[in-house]
């Protein structure tokens, strides 16, 4: 009895740890966006009689950006940092960007370069398995031209690692069934 009650508390303490990793990285992303938010407010509240309309125009598009990425953040964040919605997201950025005269204060340039990083790294930390596919295929890559240089022992590795490849395309073609 004492071990059933062991194991229903590891079992559970284990669940708990995984909600709270994954509430801690929603807020650590959710904390990036508002802090930026945070700061172009302040910028505009304190250079509120010293801001051309230009700057001004400029800091308030990268402000809505960056609340409307708030906004929708919680019910959309698996699916707006996905690679193609993140394409899209950073030509949005990089238009607002080109639209920017060459005059623009640096404060405004430094808000927009990093709004464009707090997205890289959501993008990076919600994009399932890019890191691993990256790894996957860099591990294929070396142990293919090491069978075909002559080392004949690894192609058991090879053929494990095409599995996975394999696995991985299966995975994204059902993926997109649902997108």
């Amino acid at each position: 009895m004492l071990i059933l009650m062991l194991v229903i508390a590891v079992i559970f303490a284990l669940f708990e740890t995984v909600y709270l990793k994954r509430i801690q990285k929603h807020d650590r992303y959710i904390f990036e966006f508002c802090d930026l938010r945070r700061d172009m407010i302040t910028y505009l509240y304190e250079e509120r009689n010293g801001l051309s309309r230009s700057d001004y125009i400029q800091l308030r598009e990268i402000l809505n950006t960056n609340n409307v990425t708030i906004h929708n953040y919680k019910d959309s964040k698996h699916t707006m940092f996905n690679f193609r919605r993140f394409i899209d997201k950073l030509r949005v950025i990089e238009n607002k960007k080109s639209r920017v005269e060459s005059n623009v204060l640096p404060e405004v340039k430094v808000f927009q370069v990093r709004l464009v990083h707090i997205v890289f790294d959501a993008f990076l930390a919600y994009t399932p398995f890019l890191k691993s596919e990256v790894i996957i295929k860099v591990l294929y890559f070396i142990t293919s031209n090491a069978v075909k240089a002559g080392f004949k022992s690894l192609v058991p590795y090879e053929k494990d690692l095409e599995f996975i490849r394999t696995l991985g395309k299966e995975y994204k073609a059902e993926q997109a069934k649902f997108c």
